[in-house]
């Protein structure tokens, strides 16, 4: 494809239409004019995707936009049209600039919206414009601060309805830098160590339990292409259904650790970073939460909701089919039960404890995605809040009410745990800090 231009985040391509243009989102962030930059991956489709649902919405409302439609993951396609070197800004809230350069304090509502303009020039630094400078340029500021004060009223509008078991540790290597083709002999890799460790854990799959769940993320692999990397490190988690069966693969994934440093002739370091238990299940609480379930009934979505719902189903690829928020039966307690870890199992360990689950997202939407960020900041999550906050409300009256339900749930929370003495998995401490350098 012909590129017309291409800007820090985004490159503009010519489309087969001679009027319209392809803008293609990048996986980039850049701060200071492009002094900085970082590149988070699945940015481009997520700035895309919002920015194409945005634009869809604006086109509703009959404010006229440059979008047609979509065309893969992080590409758009758009009416060609004149560029005006002005970049125009509403803001609700003091942030950036505006705090810099005045004396408002970050974060800070503004008492009405402001619009200010600035020169789109990165070569001079985007500089802010009077309105009597805007109209030098030959522009009447006027229509421009009309068209976005009505933008940024329904956009505020929109937002605001939008409004296992596991350890958690990271393993360090530390080895020799050198130089990778002058002398590697004189190195010793962090960086063979850690591919030798992941290689380790990659083999282990195939040897646990069905209920095991074991990934990493690399953090740290070496800076350079041609220096053999004295230091690499990598996050760990394991899991699994129960913490008999979690503790025997953490013990020997820190043996796989030690191997592999032995292997690269580096030396190593284990930090546990955390661990969770698994969720005591408390069945005499879930059969009153269950009935209130069954009282309020499932919860009902607009016709906005549902086709939003249905975009992001499109979007994720997904079969469009809205929200799903039938009242599901109580089911029987299975011995592994699938899902993630969550620290209300360490609170399930040392006292009664009842859940539920709630839709705030449409069916089959890709968990720790922005998919369901999306959902979570608008309506159908806060609906799914507001319900959960009722379900829990009626069941804590219910105990509240009928002491005998309270000795139940006590008794039956007395006999699971059984002789269990409850330790926390989590380093000795002070906590350590967070750190993103070695």
């Amino acid at each position: 494809m012909e590129v017309i231009t291409e800007g820090k985040v985004k490159t503009v391509y010519q489309g087969d239409d001679a009027e319209q243009v392809i803008i293609e989102y990048h996986d980039k962030v850049t701060a200071g004019n492009g002094e900085k930059e970082d590149h988070p991956l699945g940015k481009g489709s997520l700035c895309c995707s919002i920015s194409s649902i945005i634009f869809e919405k604006l086109s509703k409302e009959h404010i006229p936009t440059h979008y047609v439609n979509m065309v893969g993951a992080n590409k758009m396609i758009c009416k060609k049209v004149g560029i005006v070197p002005l970049e125009v800004i509403c803001r609700n809230r003091a942030a950036g600039s505006i705090v810099r350069e005045t004396t408002l304090v970050e974060g800070a509502p503004l008492p009405q919206p402001i619009v200010e303009f600035f020169l789109k020039d990165d070569s001079k630094h985007d500089p802010l414009l009077t309105p009597d400078r805007v109209r030098l340029m030959g522009y009447d500021p006027e229509p421009f601060v009309k068209m976005t004060l009505e933008i940024n009223d329904y956009l505020r509008q929109m937002f605001y309805i939008m409004g296992i078991d596991l350890v958690d540790f990271k393993v360090e290597f530390f080895g020799q830098a050198a130089h990778a083709s002058a002398d590697p002999w004189n190195g010793r890799s962090a960086s063979d160590a850690l591919e030798l460790y992941a290689s380790g854990i990659n083999y282990y799959r195939e040897h646990v339990r069905p209920s095991v769940r074991m990934h990493y993320h690399i953090q740290d692999g070496g800076q350079v292409v041609n220096v053999v990397p004295d230091y690499s490190r990598i996050w760990v988690r394991v899991r699994d259904t129960k913490r008999s069966g979690m503790m025997p693969v953490y013990e020997r994934v820190q043996e796989m650790a030690k191997g592999a440093a032995i292997l690269a002739n580096v030396d190593y370091k284990i930090s546990l970073i955390s661990g969770i238990y698994e969720v005591l299940v408390n069945r005499e609480g879930g059969e009153i939460m269950q009935k209130n379930l069954e009282l309020l009934g499932p919860i009902e979505y607009t016709d906005d909701e549902i086709a939003f719902g249905k975009k992001i189903q499109e979007i994720t690829k997904k079969e469009q089919v809205g929200m799903d928020s039938a009242i599901n039966p109580l089911l029987d307690t299975r011995e592994n039960p699938g899902g993630g870890s969550t620290d209300v199992g360490d609170v399930s360990w040392n006292v009664a404890n009842i859940n539920l689950g709630v839709t705030t997202a449409p069916k089959d939407t890709p968990w720790h995605s922005w998919a369901v960020v999306a959902c979570g900041g608008m309506s159908i999550g806060h609906k799914g809040m507001l319900y959960s906050s009722k379900a829990m409300s009626m069941t804590m009256l219910d105990l509240f009410e009928n002491p005998a339900l309270v000795d139940k749930v006590k008794a039956e929370y007395k006999e699971r745990k059984g002789d269990e003495v409850y330790k926390a998995i989590i380093p000795e401490g002070p906590p350590p800090i967070p750190t993103k350098t070695k």
